[in-house]
């Protein structure tokens, strides 16, 4: 694990605040922070003024049940959550990262990089996978619940079989849970080495400042004890004797 990062002095759950007035995590994430405002934005032009969430509606007024001939928009689905995807791809990329860089400060940036790309590769994936088998390719099939056939054999066919299929891809959320309690543990102990560098560095730095005391009481002659020799001159100048007489 590399360390880089500067010992920070702040005090725990302060929010700081740039020149401008913005919060840190802002000011520090400035491509993050663009990258979930164009997804919001994306959004709204691609789905709510140009309309692209039709696919889904037309989709699901085929119904659950399998009643009647979808026509083809059984696939819509995987259509409207390809476009969502590339329209949500940056916002989601700027919030997991901002997340992770917040939480795990002295991450370094190859590591937090692969998870960041790990975690949106396997929700991505499994959102994909779970629409293909729960609805696209069942539809196809005739193997929807209640199906045209009218028979029973379906719906336990579906949830026997095709459930358990399209939601095995989340098992990989387990795995990203693993990094991140790896990530706590690794984070916890070099925040306690930087706690325990700081107290032995104040307790150097204390250390210093008596030595240096002591070494500025030493260099003083006026505070020096007197020898036997000055303090004999000193009483023989008290007593005010001829010169003479002192050598």
């Amino acid at each position: 694990m590399k360390w880089g990062k500067p010992l920070d002095a702040r005090p725990s759950g302060t929010i700081m605040m740039d020149d401008e007035g913005n919060p840190e995590w802002i000011s520090n994430n400035p491509t993050e922070v663009t990258a979930i405002g164009g997804s919001i934005a994306g959004y709204f032009l691609i789905f709510k003024v140009i309309g692209a969430d039709w696919f889904w509606h037309q989709s699901m007024e085929c119904g659950f049940w399998n009643g009647e001939n979808c026509g083809g928009t059984e696939w819509w689905p995987v259509l409207h959550l390809t476009i969502l995807t590339v329209v949500l791809a940056p916002g989601i990329w700027g919030g997991i990262t901002i997340f992770i860089k917040k939480k795990f400060t002295h991450l370094e940036k190859a590591r937090r990089d692969k998870f960041v790309g790990l975690s949106m590769g396997v929700v991505s994936a499994s959102v994909f996978w779970a629409i293909l088998w729960l609805w696209s390719l069942p539809h196809t099939w005739g193997m929807m619940p209640f199906g045209q056939s009218g028979w029973w054999g379906f719906p336990g066919l579906w949830i026997i079989v095709l459930l358990p299929i399209a939601i095995s891809p989340w098992a990989g959320l387990f795995g990203l849970n693993g990094e991140l309690k790896k990530f706590a543990s690794e984070e916890e102990s070099v925040k306690k080495v930087e706690t325990d560098f700081k107290a032995k560095l104040a307790g150097s730095t204390d250390e210093g400042k008596k030595f240096e005391i002591k070494e500025e009481k030493s260099l003083d002659p006026t505070k020096q004890p007197l020898t036997k020799e000055q303090e004999f001159t000193s009483i023989l100048g008290d007593m005010k004797i001829h010169e003479k007489y002192k050598k």
